[in-house]
C-alpha cells in the first residue's frame, strides 16, 4: 500500500513520508493550475472573438453547450488521478497545458481589433 498523508503511521519511514508529501504537492500544483485553466477557459468562451464564437458553435453541436467545460474537467480529473499516483510527468504535462492555455488567452485578449 502506498503511503499518503492520510494513512502515514507513526512507524512510517522517512521515504514513506517523502513520497506522501510529493504526491500531495503534485495534487496541489495541478489543482491550482486547474483553477487557472477554468478561469482562462471561461474568459475565452465568454469573449466575442469570431474564432471562439465559431468554435463554440461547432463544439455545442457535438457535446452540448457545456461540452468544452466537461472536457476541461476530465483533463483536470485525469491529471489529479495521475498526480495522486505519484507521477511527476502528470504535473509537467498539465503545467505545459496551462502555459499553452495562458499563451492562447494572452494572444486572444491582447490582439483586440
Amino acid at each position: 500500500m502506498k503511503a499518503t498523508l492520510a494513512n502515514i503511521s507513526p512507524t512510517a519511514t522517512d521515504k514513506d513520508i517523502t513520497i506522501a508529501y510529493k504526491q500531495t504537492m503534485y495534487v496541489f500544483i495541478i489543482f491550482i493550475c486547474g483553477i487557472g485553466n477554468f478561469a482562462m477557459h471561461k474568459a475565452m468562451m465568454e469573449s466575442n472573438h469570431p474564432m471562439i464564437t465559431e468554435a463554440r458553435g461547432s463544439f455545442s453541436k457535438i457535446l452540448g453547450p457545456y461540452g468544452s467545460y466537461i472536457l476541461e474537467f476530465f483533463m483536470l480529473a485525469a491529471a489529479l488521478i495521475f498526480a495522486n499516483m505519484g507521477m511527476l510527468s502528470a504535473v509537467i504535462f498539465y503545467g505545459i497545458y496551462t502555459l499553452a492555455n495562458g499563451a492562447g488567452a494572452y494572444v486572444l485578449f491582447s490582439n483586440k481589433h
